[in-house]
């Protein structure tokens, strides 16, 4: 288990991380073209595709490294390495620069701060999912073998209602039929109430 220090220093690492990203896009914004919404998102999806090639690796790696050494302290036994995770799809990132491009219509302030914050999330994520990825992997439930008797009891049959009068199921279809002609002549059934 990790201590509370330890985890600090993880998510000031990962903050670190984050805010190197973030500040190649500050460098790389103002070469944007930011007079066309259109032509901005184009260009945004191209800057956080370089981004995240540059940082999704290194951030991952930090959730990975973190796992890896926890593990060690817990002595864990077993080998196992983390491994790093995928980089977001390329849709994923096209829809993202759509979002965060969308922003230009109102102010191109906004639309850097919803860059910036698309970056920071997909950052965490990676971080994020470096370490929950061996995690969920095991915790992945076993198959169970279930045994099964080799005879089983005849299962009782249900009782049926055919026009408000219950017929046993047990009883051969030429006997039900005369059963709910029978009953029928009697009247309906009535029940009493408590």
């Amino acid at each position: 288990m990790a201590t509370q220090a330890e985890a600090i220093a993880h998510r000031e690492a990962l903050a670190d991380v984050i805010t190197l990203a973030m500040a190649e896009l500050v460098t790389e914004w103002p070469s944007l073209p930011l007079d066309s919404p259109e032509a901005a998102r184009v260009a945004l999806a191209g800057l956080l595709g370089d981004l995240l090639d540059a940082f999704h690796p290194v951030a991952g790696g930090l959730g990975a490294d973190w796992y890896d050494d926890l593990r060690l302290a817990a002595n864990v036994p077993g080998s196992f390495t983390a491994p790093l995770p995928d980089l977001p799809p390329v849709q994923q990132i096209e829809k993202t620069a759509s979002w965060a491009a969308s922003g230009l219509y109102v102010d191109v302030d906004k639309a850097l701060a919803d860059s910036a914050a698309a970056v920071e999330r997909l950052l965490a994520l990676a971080d994020r999912e470096a370490i929950e990825t061996p995690v969920g992997a095991l915790r992945q439930p076993q198959r169970l073998r279930v045994l099964r008797p080799q005879c089983h009891p005849r299962p009782r049959l249900p009782q049926r209602r055919h026009r408000g009068v219950e017929v046993p199921q047990s009883l051969p279809m030429h006997r039900r039929a005369g059963l709910v002609d029978e009953r029928l002549r009697r009247g309906p059934v009535r029940r009493r109430l408590a």
